[in-house]
């Protein structure tokens, strides 16, 4: 009963709040664009690296295979990596890392094909990886009453950004090295701001739109990822002789 009751009433919470909470909050609206930002980025990377095999040179067959085979080893890494570093560092990481890869062959001759798809596939391993930390990173940060609005949103935008890809690949007519810059340039800007936005491994996560705004405003910006996950009124309880009561 309890449960239900638990549920009722955050399906009424949900109900009434809107879009607009979004751009009335500070907080949640950095949390939002960062989010947005990264999440079309990685899907851009993601979808515009696979679509872009044709602009490698080579067997198309087997660019696809190694594009593809190098998800695996990117999903374990990063689910290793997400639950040891903490959802911000690692989505910078990877995020970054898809970027700089991308990049690469912009600044290569187009002879050395090979080195240019070894470039695609590192680029398709960091996207890849990153695609598993932003769903659980974006799901962690929302809170509750917005979280299905956050997540959609997000949704929305990189599925539209998925549907410019076909074009951008395209513009590889004219120069093979376009698709790349357009993708690098938009996961580095990306990485870039991902460390704005506060940890959420081992904390306490927000539940309201005030709790959100107030949310790790205390968190330093290099700051280590906590080892256990702690309750505020744990934090601050002490025993009868006043000494903090050892965990």
């Amino acid at each position: 009963m309890k449960i239900g009751q638990t549920m009722d009433r955050e399906k009424q919470e949900e109900k009434s709040h809107s879009l607009l909470d979004f751009f009335k909050f500070p907080q949640l609206r950095k949390k939002l664009c960062i989010i947005t930002l990264n999440w079309s980025s990685i899907a851009v990377a993601y979808f515009g690296l696979t679509i872009n095999i044709s602009n490698l040179g080579g067997n198309d067959f087997l660019n696809y295979f190694c594009l593809s085979v190098i998800e695996l080893p990117a999903f374990v890494l990063g689910l290793y990596l997400m639950d040891r570093w903490g959802r911000k560092w690692t989505n910078t990481l990877f995020v970054t890392t898809a970027g700089l890869f991308c990049l690469m062959p912009v600044f290569m001759p187009p002879r050395l094909k090979v080195l240019i798809m070894v470039a695609s596939v590192m680029g398709k391993f960091g996207s890849a990886a990153a695609f598993m930390v932003i769903y659980q990173q974006a799901t962690e940060l929302y809170p509750t009453p917005v979280r299905s609005m956050g997540m959609s949103i997000g949704s929305m935008v990189s599925s539209i950004a998925i549907i410019c890809m076909p074009y951008v690949v395209y513009l590889g007519t004219y120069n093979k090295f376009i698709p790349f810059l357009i993708i690098g340039g938009m996961c580095v800007t990306a990485g870039l701001l991902a460390p704005l936005v506060p940890e959420t491994l081992h904390e306490n996560l927000p539940q309201t739109l005030e709790e959100s705004e107030k949310f790790g405003v205390g968190q330093k910006f290099f700051s280590c990822v906590r080892s256990t996950k702690r309750d505020t009124t744990d934090e601050s309880e002490e025993n009868a002789g006043g000494e903090p009561i050892s965990s």
